[in-house]
């Protein structure tokens, strides 16, 4: 009868032993997953902070290409009327010289 009993509870420690094994590896193992999603969560976030900087760039880019685009439309449109002006005036000497002649 002892050592029956002796034997449960060597049974019964080596039960304990293997579940607190079981739990120890367990956590481990959550543990190493919470550190890869937590590498995995930054590098996501270093990706979308360097796609917001692209698109920002990328922005300011098309700003500045529709800014130096209308400033030579602009430009071109003063040179159009100023070669308008001095064709006028080249124009309106010229009848005036057709008239004295």
């Amino acid at each position: 009868k002892e050592f029956r009993r002796r034997e449960e509870e060597k049974n019964r420690l080596a039960v304990t032993k293997i579940l607190d094994q079981e739990k120890k590896i367990a956590r481990q193992k959550r543990r190493s997953q919470f550190e890869e999603n937590s590498k995995l969560e930054l590098e996501l976030q270093k990706q979308w902070i360097f796609e917001y900087e692209q698109q920002c760039s990328l922005r300011d880019e098309i700003k500045h290409s529709s800014f130096v685009s209308y400033s030579i439309l602009l430009q071109e449109h003063q040179e159009e009327k100023e070669s308008l002006k001095v064709a006028q005036h080249l124009q309106a000497e010229e009848e005036e010289n057709q008239r004295y002649k």
